[in-house]
């Protein structure tokens, strides 16, 4: 759809400056008095400036036209891209959520810890559905894993984060 806005906006750009300055000036009545015709001497001379720098002034205009249509389909393909980095950030932050409520269920159900590697390829296998299911392209399980972890890190290190930092040696040294 942008990209019809964008050719639109081309064509209208392109076209009609080159309608508007085709047009000729009305002809000038050769029948007319000395008095008249010098009255009319500069249609004449409008008109042949009009026929000399049509040409031009299209060129130019086609020339930005096309820069817009490359800036603007830059601007949107880079929107685009920010989109989906945002959309796979928030399934990798719902696929770590995902695999610590299986492990929290599980160790309600059987009393059993899960272990962190069995939580890793939940997370792995649940985000993976979710990029399948949303049509985005897949993502290497290595680097699913370090997108996993790296988004590990950045809970630990909030100020309020739900997993605990090490703890702090609390030995006072004098």
């Amino acid at each position: 759809m942008k990209r019809w806005i964008v050719l639109a906006a081309f064509a209208a750009t392109l076209l009609v400056p080159s309608f508007v300055l085709g047009q000729p000036c009305p002809p000038v009545n050769v029948n007319l008095s000395v008095a008249d015709q010098a009255q009319t001497w500069w249609m004449v001379l409008l008109d042949l400036l009009v026929q000399l720098s049509a040409p031009l002034v299209t060129m130019i205009l086609g020339v930005l036209g096309t820069w817009m249509v490359r800036k603007l389909g830059k601007k949107w393909d880079s929107e685009k891209q920010e989109a989906v980095i945002r959309l796979t950030d928030n399934m990798i932050a719902a696929g770590v959520s995902f695999a610590e409520e299986q492990g929290r269920k599980a160790l309600r159900a059987d009393k059993v810890k899960t272990e962190g590697a069995d939580k890793m390829q939940s997370a792995v296998d649940f985000i993976r559905q979710q990029l399948d299911a949303s049509g985005l392209p897949g993502i290497g399980e290595d680097e699913l894993k370090k997108l996993i972890e790296a988004r590990l890190h950045q809970e630990r290190t909030k100020p309020d984060g739900l997993i605990p930092n090490e703890p702090a040696d609390t030995s006072s040294e004098s």
